[in-house]
């Protein structure tokens, strides 16, 4: 996907500005203590990248700098943000790029383009079924990969997955073919080792394109932290970069480590391992979340409570109606049809009365009560 200017609103905001938009629907920016420093003029503004984001007037898109200045102006069709100093834009239906100060360093002759990621970019001419095409340019616009269906976005440890006619293979950074466009499907490399599907099965590959870990599973994730989630026939597990299990057992569900800890089913019945395969919370619960900030949410019967990491219950697991994630040392739960939080004792710290919250991030938390929408802190009052 890529990350255009032209194709939101979002409200951009650094450590030096914040964007505000008037009665009017236009947009400028405000220093963080408030004060205007840009009059809201702009038709739309993007999120920065790089010290600079861009901004749409009458029509057409340039870019300002995190004081707020235009530095770049308005008169691109559309415009990406910056990733390693240069910037795609459009203009007439086709893409380029420029640099930090607006001279154009790639032609605009592309109908499609991505962002620089390690020195290259993903570029393509046509479309797929009359013959579009993509490959790979570096920042003075020379072909450094042959050319291909379809492309990773970006290069992960220096790997992209490619793909010709429906099949997947791998490419390193110098366009070099690593694993043939043959495969029925292929992942990003994760750790050094990635996942291929050959026929309906999947295996592991190193970044010399032998397998390592044979084809014998039925679906496959990334490695993390040396282990990956995955699926023989019908039961899951986690295996190391050996392609050994962690342990013997086998299980109906497994969810991604989080702190440490991964949901398993078996039975119906949730609980956790750690990353040794040992269980330190017995399945039996009927739903479970992932740790956050050391606690989980847990389902009891039919409602939800807290257990901490050695899976002691820290509150009733029958006595909130919805319970979310910490965040920020609290958690938002449900009571009576009503949301307030709690603290990791289960003491309530803001009392279940509003209609609809979101979990804390900064020190505020957005609520809505009897049709008002607005911000508070933990000390539930009222900000901005």
């Amino acid at each position: 996907m890529l990350l255009l200017a032209g194709s939101s609103c979002l409200k951009a905001q650094t450590d030096r500005v914040v964007s505000f938009q008037n009665a009017e629907g236009k947009y400028g920016w405000k220093d963080v203590k408030g004060k205007v420093i840009t009059d809201a003029r702009y038709d739309a503004i993007a999120s920065f990248s790089e010290g600079k984001a861009g901004v749409r007037l009458n029509g057409k898109w340039g870019y300002a700098d995190n004081q707020g200045k235009e530095i770049i102006p308005c008169t691109y069709d559309k415009t990406g943000g910056f990733f390693e100093g240069l910037a795609s834009v459009c203009q007439n239906d086709k893409w380029g790029f420029i640099d930090q100060t607006s001279k154009e360093v790639i032609p605009l002759i592309y109908d499609n383009v991505r962002w620089f990621s390690k020195g290259v970019a993903a570029v393509s001419i046509g479309e797929k079924w009359s013959g579009e095409w993509w490959w790979y340019i570096n920042k003075s616009g020379n072909e450094v990969s042959t050319h291909y269906w379809s492309v990773s976005d970006e290069f992960h440890e220096d790997m992209a997955v490619v793909s010709l006619k429906d099949r997947f293979g791998y490419i390193d950074k110098t366009g070099k073919e690593i694993l043939a466009c043959t495969n029925y499907k292929a992942i990003d490399f994760h750790e050094g080792l990635a996942a291929v599907n050959v026929a309906g099965d999947w295996g592991y590959i190193n970044k010399a394109g032998t397998f390592v870990i044979p084809v014998t599973y039925s679906k496959a994730g990334s490695f993390k932290d040396g282990l990956a989630a995955v699926k023989t026939m019908y039961t899951w597990n986690y295996i190391k970069e050996t392609g050994t299990p962690i342990n013997s057992d086998s299980y109906d569900e497994i969810k991604s480590f989080s702190e440490g800890f991964a949901a398993i089913n078996q039975y119906s019945r949730w609980g956790f391992i750690n990353k040794a395969g040992s269980k330190v919370v017995q399945p039996k619960y009927m739903g479970v979340a992932s740790f956050s900030e050391g606690m989980a949410a847990v389902k009891g019967i039919s409602k939800w409570g807290y257990i901490d990491t050695s899976g002691k219950e820290v509150t009733n697991v029958n006595l909130f109606e919805e319970a979310r994630s910490f965040s920020e040392e609290v958690a938002a739960v449900k009571t009576n049809g009503k949301w307030g939080f709690i603290d990791k004792t289960g003491k309530e710290v803001i009392a279940a009365k509003y209609d609809t919250v979101e979990d804390f991030y900064n020190g505020k938390a957005w609520v809505r009560l009897s049709g008002s929408k607005y911000y508070i802190d933990k000390s539930e009052k009222q900000i901005e």
